[in-house]
């Protein structure tokens, strides 16, 4: 189930990842080879914490700090791993709000600006 859950996060790693850079650079090959060395980073990282997690017996304060600088690490690669796609979902409703706040920002310039000539021409 480990080995699994690692595989996951590396597959989920190319897919964001290669996706991240398409939308920057609008281009296959690039963000496809971007991808490839995304996932190896995140496999590594991945690899590493599981790795490296041994239990001792009489030590749990230590094991409980080293516990939670893993934590930390996996939750940073899952947060940098699901951020692009997680925008591309919301993708609509986000961009629907932008233009709903710049109508609201036009029309509160506009009406500024015809308050101002009002008072000039008064």
């Amino acid at each position: 189930m480990i080995g699994i859950s690692i595989l996951t996060n590396a597959i989920l790693a190319f897919v964001s990842g290669s996706y991240a850079l398409y939308t920057v650079f609008k281009s296959t090959g690039f963000s496809v080879l971007f991808g490839l060395l995304y996932v190896l980073i995140i496999f590594n990282l991945d690899r590493y914490i599981v790795s490296t997690t041994r239990k001792e017996k009489g030590r749990f304060w230590i094991q409980f700090a080293i516990a939670q600088v893993r934590i930390l690490a996996a939750t940073l690669i899952a947060l940098v791993i699901t951020m692009p796609l997680e925008l591309k979902i919301l993708e609509a409703p986000i961009m629907k709000q932008i233009a709903e706040e710049n109508a609201i920002s036009a029309s509160d310039a506009q009406k500024n600006w015809m308050q101002t000539f009002q008072e000039l021409l008064n």
